[in-house]
């Protein structure tokens, strides 16, 4: 079997892992496919094969017992955020250019420049409605597929040790890893990164959950009464550094990443009919974040040369105005 046609039969498995679980492995189609695994990599001939209580699957080439003990591993699971299953893998023949993957979905060339390093090549994509599961299913067709040719090789090789860990999506996958069990002096993990690629090092990062409780109370007696925990988390969040975010580090910059999906987000206010009323009626409130002058926060607010007009004070400033006296005004036309 190649590498291609192991890839393509393990992403029929839904394998998506859930952050919201408290079990290991955090869902149970993982075990369905770890126990696949087995069984194929006992048909194999791979000594020891097996799934342990918490859904780590291992596995032994031997090799020659004066070499070290090498290690292989690539994780099981899918991310949570999209859905793994009835994938429909496709392969393309790629020359370059936007790949179409539906009606809808168009992976261009100019969003993920890695596709131009590519040409030429052959693509596994979907159809855009699942996620590939590449990762790390990838990974686990690479070191079986490995794993294969040592097993029918004459050479002589260094034992190999094999792990596919559940749950690493989640941050999870080397929680109850049995490192005393794998037994191996090195190991390597087959996940991502560039063809020909070796990364040596790890990041390492904490987490924390804060939980912040307030106090609801009726608005007409909530003065010096009520707390907003909402605004309270606003608050808390706008105090980590504001330049310690991914999208102004690398390398070796550290940075915050606050739990949440981010792609994107719409604030309604009311029935959202308005254009920009707030910033009319009260323009230190958005003026300072949009722009650097008066005129430029007009313009990008799309305002008309009138609501401009009033907040650049070019009519002579705010008009004070009651609805009731104008009423009253016109009925006074009527009988005048």
């Amino acid at each position: 079997m190649t590498v291609v046609e192991r890839f393509l039969r393990y992403v029929q498995f839904d394998t998506q892992s859930d952050e919201f679980s408290e079990t290991c492995p955090s869902t149970d189609k993982q075990r369905v496919f770890a126990q696949a695994l087995v069984e194929e990599m006992q048909a194999m001939g791979i000594a020891g094969a097996h799934m342990d209580g918490d859904g780590y699957v291992y596995g032994t080439v031997p090799g020659d017992p004066g070499k070290p003990v090498i290690g292989l591993i690539a994780h099981m699971d899918t991310s949570p955020d999209c859905s793994g299953a009835k994938v429909k893998p496709r392969i393309v023949d790629y020359a370059g250019g936007d790949i179409v993957l539906n009606p809808d979905t168009v992976m261009r060339e100019a969003d993920f420049p890695s596709l131009t390093r590519n040409r030429g090549k052959r693509l596994i994509v979907t159809d855009g409605t699942t996620l590939l599961g590449a990762d790390d299913k990838a990974g686990v067709a690479e070191i079986l597929t490995a794993a294969e040719i040592l097993l029918s090789s004459p050479e002589p090789h260094a034992t190999l040790r094999i792990g596919f860990t559940p749950d690493e999506e989640i941050g999870r996958g080397a929680d109850r890893f049995n490192v005393k069990e794998f037994g191996a002096q090195w190991a390597y993990t087959a996940d991502g990164g560039t063809l020909g690629e070796l990364e040596y090092e790890n990041f390492n990062a904490a987490s924390a959950k804060v939980e912040v409780y307030g106090r609801n109370i009726h608005p007409g007696s909530a003065k010096n009464q009520m707390v907003n925990a909402q605004l309270i988390a606003m608050e808390f969040q706008s105090m980590l550094p504001v330049h310690e975010r991914p999208e102004c580090t690398a390398e070796y910059e550290g940075f915050a990443l606050p739990a949440g999906n981010y792609q994107a987000l719409r604030i309604v206010i009311g029935e959202g009919k308005g254009q920009n009323w707030w910033c009319v009626a009260f323009p230190p409130l958005c003026l300072g974040a949009a722009s650097e002058s008066v005129e430029e926060a007009a313009q990008a607010g799309y305002f008309s040369p009138d609501q401009a007009a009033l907040v650049t004070e070019e009519d002579g400033g705010y008009v004070l105005k009651f609805k009731s006296l104008e009423l009253l005004g016109q009925l006074q036309g009527l009988f005048s």
